[in-house]
């Protein structure tokens, strides 16, 4: 296996393990007594929510960086660009 199927898989079980995450923070039996309890309940469900978020967004803009697509519109930016110009300041001036 590549190492990119790899950091694939292994951003797809990260993802997956947040969600259970979530899931089993859902099901669980918190007795909530007042609002500590509450407030804790609270910033955990949103730092694993946030990190849930974080690793998606990563993966989508790593897969947009690495498209193909990216790479052509990248390479026909380049080319675009003016060509240095001994009469206009070229790096051998």
């Amino acid at each position: 296996m590549t190492d990119k199927a790899n950091a694939t898989l292994n951003k797809d079980e990260k993802i997956e393990e947040l969600i259970d995450q979530l899931s089993a923070i859902r099901h669980r039996k918190d007795k909530i007594t007042n609002a500590a309890d509450f407030h804790a309940l609270e910033i955990e469900v949103h730092n694993v929510s946030k990190e849930l978020a974080d690793t998606i967004s990563g993966i989508k803009l790593q897969e947009h960086l690495s498209s193909t697509e990216n790479k052509e519109t990248e390479k026909e930016f380049v080319k675009a660009q003016p060509k240095k110009n001994e009469k206009h300041g070229g790096a051998d001036s």
